[in-house]
């Protein structure tokens, strides 16, 4: 379902529909400043980069109603999709991944690495900028802005970090998700909460049922989100 920015609180909190609304200005920001070949989103099939990709394409889809740029093909299709397909990914977040490929139309480039700055390496030289699903709660995302450059004194590629659901809770990813009956990751469904290697990722203890585990959006206490990693 195509986020309705004019009706957003038909289906979400007034709080949710501000963040959305900021999210959207920042998006729309990173169209001024770039150009749409020069743009990326990364993707990795977890819960936040999902619901950047779905507010993104529902943004690329009215901002193409403005241009003259061909408005019959997948709104996303019109920038590069980035995958970091590490060594220790899961199978079901490979496998949602490809199947977001087909949902939004995507132009992916699948980048064989064992680490993203080494895969950043691998993105063509044309991109400047780069959609990321990071939240402030995230390690190392407390101290970053909505337009964040990478450390290139510290090895990684120049490029700008655009961070669209930066200030977003776990909740309000939960809400927008559900809200917009966005697909996700079947990993959730089973009691996951934060997704990285397969080999330290587990299903969050804090939702431990008696038939097993709770799914993700049931998860009370947000600053539980990772422990299961």
């Amino acid at each position: 379902m195509d986020v309705d920015f004019e009706n957003l609180e038909t289906l979400v909190p007034k709080e949710v529909a501000e963040e959305i609304r900021k999210s959207v200005e920042v998006i729309e920001e990173s169209l001024k400043r770039f150009r749409l070949d020069e743009i990326a989103v990364a993707f990795n099939g977890g819960k936040d980069s999902t619901a950047l990709l779905h507010l993104l394409h529902s943004v690329f889809k009215k901002h193409l109603k403005t241009t003259k740029l061909d408005e019959s093909q997948s709104p996303l299709s019109h920038i590069l999709t980035v995958y970091f397909d590490t060594p220790d990914t899961f199978k079901e977040v490979n496998d949602f991944t490809y199947k977001a490929v087909k949902i939004y139309g995507l132009d992916m480039l699948s980048v064989k690495t064992t680490s993203i700055k080494e895969g950043m390496k691998q993105i063509p030289s044309r991109i400047k900028a780069i959609y990321i699903g990071t939240r402030s709660m995230d390690p190392h995302g407390a101290n970053l802005a909505y337009f964040a450059p990478t450390d290139s004194d510290k090895g990684w590629v120049p490029m700008m970090r655009v961070n669209p659901l930066l200030h977003w809770s776990y909740k309000d990813i939960w809400t927008f998700l559900k809200a917009y009956k966005v697909p996700y990751c079947p990993l959730y469904d089973a009691g996951y909460t934060s997704i990285g290697s397969v080999h330290t990722t587990k299903p969050n203890p804090a939702l431990v049922s008696d038939d097993g585990y709770k799914p993700a959006h049931l998860l009370e206490d947000e600053t539980k989100e990772r422990e299961g990693r």
